[in-house]
């Protein structure tokens, strides 16, 4: 009698321990997920245009995921006054080394020109220049037209495709209004091997 009490209070222990955990996880609050691990960058405080020299109003810091980080952003502003923005720079977006001209380079065309690259100068007109609307920015296609032989007939082919237009003229800004500018000389942006291309093609044709 004695060892069916004790077996019937081991059973109900049991089946109590048991009960008891199914509703400790039944019950159980969810543990909330960790917050991610952020770090804070450099980044443009205010839309910026390329060519435009960093001061500190320009800058600010902003917090980034730590599992995303950037390739040469910068964690605090020390060096960054006095860079020239090679791109233009929405806000809040994190300011990364290649956006940047070389530290000591100054203002001027030269900053604007990447590491590896050449910038090229080349004669236009109104027909050529799109009636005044080229500007600095924007891409173009070179052609050059030019005789062979005895040929009366002239020929037309592409040299260099979608280079990028530095400066018009002496001027490296766009109009801030819109209006048309003649150009007689556009510089370009392009690399050592389609600046060879252009300038046989000038002499050429």
């Amino acid at each position: 009698m004695a060892k069916r009490l004790i077996t019937g209070l081991v059973v109900a222990l049991l089946i109590s321990c048991v009960f008891t955990f199914w509703l400790s996880k039944k019950f159980a609050k969810p543990v909330a997920a960790a917050a991610p691990v952020k770090v804070q960058y450099v980044a443009a405080a205010k839309s910026l245009d390329a060519g435009e020299v960093l001061t500190g109003d320009d800058l600010k810091m902003v917090e980034w995921p730590n599992n995303q980080q950037l390739e040469g952003a910068y964690s605090k502003a020390d060096g960054l006054v006095g860079r020239v923005l090679l791109y233009p720079l929405p806000a809040d977006q994190p300011i990364v080394e290649k956006q940047l001209s070389s530290p000591g380079s100054g203002i001027g065309l030269s900053t604007r020109i990447p590491t590896g690259m050449r910038a090229i100068s080349l004669k236009s007109d109104e027909v050529m220049g799109v009636a005044g609307f080229m500007a600095p920015g924007t891409h173009v296609d070179v052609l050059v037209t030019y005789r062979t032989g005895n040929n009366a007939e002239e020929t037309t082919e592409t040299v260099l495709q979608d280079v990028q237009i530095l400066a018009v003229d002496q001027k490296t800004a766009p109009d801030p209004q819109g209006k048309p500018v003649t150009a007689n000389v556009v510089t370009l942006l392009v690399d050592p091997d389609d600046a060879e291309k252009a300038v046989l093609a000038a002499a050429q044709g």
